[in-house]
């Protein structure tokens, strides 16, 4: 009887503690996978009561293979990656080898600075950059300064998307400036310094000695670089709300335009399919996120 008991007291403590992010998984997390998943095989508005009244079964998955602006949206969205993951991990990886090499005296302050627009939210960011580039805004109003003529910057074909990567960049280098920083401390200098010794030049040590010993750490940044690019939202919203004329549309922007935006056609159902779509690019991203840290 006593062992019985006790079982019950060893299974309800930790029962007790987990309860709470159980809860929380169960209500926000895993009933709007399901709930997702099953309205994606419907036609419905968002709003109508009647949610499962129309089935069309894979027609939604179907119509994306037609749908130019979801193909859109998607090149959107690997044209950002792209350009984050390349610019944002360079960069990061070259201030961190500076900071490291350089034993600047305000090193701690320096690296502070890089990681302040980290902590800062990207709603923010969006219209502090947004401001930046607007008709009187500071870009515009240095080119006048200097003689030149000022440029819309969000109404041009091409520049908007490069205005959104630019500030995702300046948010992001932060986040993998401290990885590359802490893989740095790993390195041995008596490494560099043979390396000098025998005749090295910088880049040849960068390149050679460095960028090797850091690679479990650049493949850590860019898998989660990639991951984040695919659910960027917030600065697009802020800044473009994916125009003009869907040129600066991704994945869940598109989404979002679908179902809840007022101007949208309220198709829930093909959102909940791309959706889908979405979360299996980035489950398998993941996956293959965990596999690399385990070989």
């Amino acid at each position: 009887m006593g062992k019985l008991v006790r079982k019950k007291n060893n299974f309800i403590l930790p029962a007790t503690f987990i309860s709470p992010s159980l809860i929380f998984f169960l209500i926000f997390l895993l009933f709007p996978i399901i709930f997702t998943i099953l309205i994606s095989f419907f036609q419905w508005n968002g709003y109508s009561k009647y949610v499962f009244a129309n089935f069309i079964g894979i027609s939604n998955y179907k119509d994306m293979f037609f749908d130019p602006l979801f193909w859109k949206s998607l090149i959107n969205t690997i044209y950002y990656v792209i350009g984050v993951v390349v610019l944002q991990n360079i960069i990061a990886l070259f201030l961190s080898i500076i900071i490291f090499l350089g034993k600047f005296k305000n090193s701690t302050l320096i690296r502070s600075i890089i990681f302040f627009p980290v902590l800062m939210s990207s709603v923010l960011v969006g219209l502090i950059w947004r401001r930046l580039f607007l008709d009187d805004g500071m870009i515009n109003e240095f080119l006048r300064l200097i003689g030149l003529q000022s440029y819309n910057w969000f109404s041009a074909p091409v520049t908007p998307m490069l205005i959104i990567i630019l500030a995702s960049i300046w948010q992001g280098t932060g986040f993998n400036f401290v990885l590359f920083y802490a893989g740095l401390q790993s390195v041995r200098m008596e490494l560099i310094e043979a390396a000098y010794i025998d005749g090295a030049n910088f880049w040849q040590t960068i390149m050679k000695i460095i960028v090797p010993l850091l690679q479990p750490i650049i493949a850590i940044n860019v898998i989660l670089n990639v991951i984040g690019g695919f659910k960027l939202f917030d600065l697009v919203y802020v800044m473009t709300r994916g125009g003009p004329a869907h040129q600066t549309e991704v994945i869940t922007s598109y989404i979002y335009h679908l179902s809840f935006s007022s101007v949208g056609p309220n198709k829930m159902g093909y959102a909940a399919a791309i959706s889908m779509v979405l979360i299996i690019i980035v489950m398998a991203i993941s996956a293959f996120r965990i596999r690399s840290m385990r070989g």
